[in-house]
């Protein structure tokens, strides 16, 4: 699957987003979708991290393939994705701040 639609833990949960199948979808050896026939999914859930603390996380369902004219519903397991830490990231961040500082002072 590629996504289509940009999704972020920004994003509220039920947002639709579209993707596209990267190969053939076979069953039993048979294509039931070509390469490049859409899906549908939603947000199942979003949470941002905290300004300095915590880890965005974001879970993605798949709910319907576009079948010639017509949308088929469709059952997925959820796709969960972690961003790093803030605490990490803070402190990598106030780390290259304070050197930025001492290199303008010369």
């Amino acid at each position: 699957m590629r996504l289509v639609d940009a999704v972020s833990s920004r994003d509220a949960a039920g947002k639709r987003f579209t993707t596209t199948l990267e190969t053939d979808l076979t069953v039993n050896g048979i294509v039931a979708a070509k390469a490049g026939t859409k899906a549908y999914g939603r947000v199942q859930s979003a949470e941002q991290a905290r300004r300095f603390t915590g880890q965005s996380k974001l879970d993605l369902r798949l709910t319907e393939l576009a079948l010639g004219p017509n949308l088929v519903p469709i059952v997925s397991s959820g796709y969960t994705d972690a961003g790093a830490r803030s605490v990490g990231k803070t402190a990598k961040e106030c780390g290259r701040r304070g050197r930025d500082r001492r290199d303008r002072r010369g």
